[in-house]
């Protein structure tokens, strides 16, 4: 599963010697995969409160996991433009 105390790790130690275009694909790179274990939880979650009867929780869980796909498209743009 995903370590929650991520609060602002900014990986400086990984990113020495490395372009600014390198430093930002990094960066994305880490995003997307931050984004996709955030969705896994989220539809997990979703699917634990529909099991409980929480059907309005677990609908606004599958919009906030869908809303981390958008995001992690815009991601990738940015990757094919680095």
């Amino acid at each position: 599963m995903h370590d929650e105390n991520h609060g602002c790790h900014d990986h400086h130690h990984e990113e020495l010697g490395l372009t600014e275009r390198e430093k930002f694909q990094k960066r994305i790179e880490h995003w997307l995969h931050h984004n996709t274990e955030h969705e896994k939880a989220y539809l997990e979650w979703a699917d634990k409160a529909r099991e409980v009867g929480l059907n309005d929780v677990a609908l606004l869980l599958e919009v906030i996991a869908e809303q981390g796909r958008v995001q992690n498209r815009l991601f990738e743009k940015i990757m094919n433009l680095l």
